[in-house]
């Protein structure tokens, strides 16, 4: 059984956080924070640097719905937590890189669930992402779709449109977006035991839905305080790799922005159909056999007039010479059966689909804040966890001042 790992970062809309996703203050709930950009100072701002959600709010939660038989919450605190898998509670205090794992769940649904518990302003709680682990018979192969693709059928108002950056740094490819609420666009995919979508969240995007096949639509909230180019938008895996699945996603907020940059399946090889197969040859036999009859006919038909008179000449000598007895014809036991060394008795192999290695097993991510004012942490370094906390409420306390206040809390588009 082989296992593969999918990462789901902390700017996916996939996560779901309460009081909300983004916002200013780490007192009133989440905010993102980047390696190199820091905190924002406006919304709609480009990041750099890997992503944190952040948080000094005691009861501040952050939940995911996974199927897999496995899953690693990364992070850093120095504040106490909770996490509920399923029916399942352990408290933790304080912790550099690993929040939460756990490998020997059964491979089925489950509801991971964080919730933060610090004991004043100063601790605070930061997701990096959340990895979970699938087992197959082989390991599926990353099946990339373009959002131009002909597999993908879109409905109501959609344009195409290209912005430096996306969907990254070294690569700028177009994308589609609708403004349009009930804009919708469908894809059909099969022989996958999984598949994710790709897209940006942005200030001013707002709620999707997404649904397999006609399963009940799941809504899912992509707007942020961030401009993130390219990030999860919905994942599913545990699915039934002999199925065809259509996967439907509409916009449902009139007015917001809903944009699709890819899809990616994982695939796996297909067990050839002996009835199919079988089927395919027959076809080609029959053709094949029907040419050859036409010229081995009348050759046949000479031969077995040749064998009767062959046998009357021999039975009128039997009889001359005073019924002699006649050695009868033996085969070998090697002879007459075929070479099971020759082509029809080889396997062969279906070709790979095309596609990319797949991901190993998750190694430990870089810790969130700095080593020094100013300076991004080395991710082997080590982690001053009150000077992490120190260097990050000066950069709050600087934020305040451009916002205000403490008090400011995010707009309403945050609550789902």
């Amino acid at each position: 059984m082989a296992l593969w790992n999918f990462t789901i970062p902390d700017t996916s809309s996939m996560l779901s956080y309460h009081p909300y996703a983004d916002g200013f203050g780490l007192q009133n709930g989440w905010q993102t924070w980047y390696t190199v950009s820091g905190f924002n100072a406006q919304a709609g701002e480009s990041s750099k640097g890997d992503s944190f959600h952040l948080t000094s709010l005691p009861g501040a939660e952050l939940s995911l719905q996974f199927y897999g038989s496995a899953v690693y919450l990364h992070g850093t605190a120095n504040a106490s937590y909770e996490v509920t898998l399923d029916d399942n509670i352990q408290s933790f205090s304080g912790a550099v890189d690993l929040l939460y794992s756990n490998e020997g769940l059964i491979e089925e649904n489950h509801l991971l669930t964080l919730k933060a518990k610090p004991s004043n302003t100063t601790q605070q709680i930061g997701v990096s992402r959340v990895v979970v682990s699938g087992s197959q018979q082989q390991v599926p192969t990353q099946v990339f779709y373009d959002n131009s693709d002909g597999a993908f059928s879109y409905t109501g108002n959609w344009t195409t449109s290209t912005v430096q950056g996306i969907p990254n740094s070294s690569v700028t490819a177009p994308f589609h977006q609708t403004l349009d609420a009930g804009a919708s666009v469908k894809m059909n995919f099969s022989s996958a035991v999984a598949v994710a979508l790709y897209g940006s969240t942005n200030f001013g995007h707002g709620l999707y839905s997404v649904a397999l096949d006609n399963g009940v639509p799941q809504i899912y909230n992509a707007s942020t305080f961030w401009l993130v180019t390219n990030t999860v938008v919905f994942f599913q895996s545990g699915l039934d790799s002999k199925r065809t699945y259509t996967v439907n996603v509409v916009n449902m907020s009139p007015g917001a922005k809903l944009t699709l940059s890819s899809v990616v399946t994982y695939q796996v090889d297909q067990p050839s159909n002996s009835t199919t197969g079988s089927g395919s040859t027959m076809r080609a036999s029959s053709s094949h056999g029907a040419t050859v009859g036409k010229i081995v006919g009348p050759i046949l038909g000479v031969l077995v007039l040749g064998l009767l008179i062959a046998a009357f000449w021999l039975r009128s000598r039997r009889s001359r010479a005073n019924h002699a007895p006649i050695t009868p014809l033996v085969l070998s036991p090697n002879e007459g059966e075929p070479n099971t060394d020759s082509e029809m008795t080889q396997t062969r192999i279906p070709p790979r689909r095309k596609g990319e290695a797949p991901w190993p097993r998750p190694a430990p991510p870089p810790s969130p804040p700095l080593t020094s004012h100013g300076s991004t942490m080395s991710p082997t370094g080590s982690v001053n966890v009150d000077q992490i906390i120190e260097i990050i409420a000066q950069r709050i306390d600087r934020r305040e001042d451009i916002h205000g206040s403490e008090s400011h809390l995010p707009p309403d588009y945050h609550s789902v």
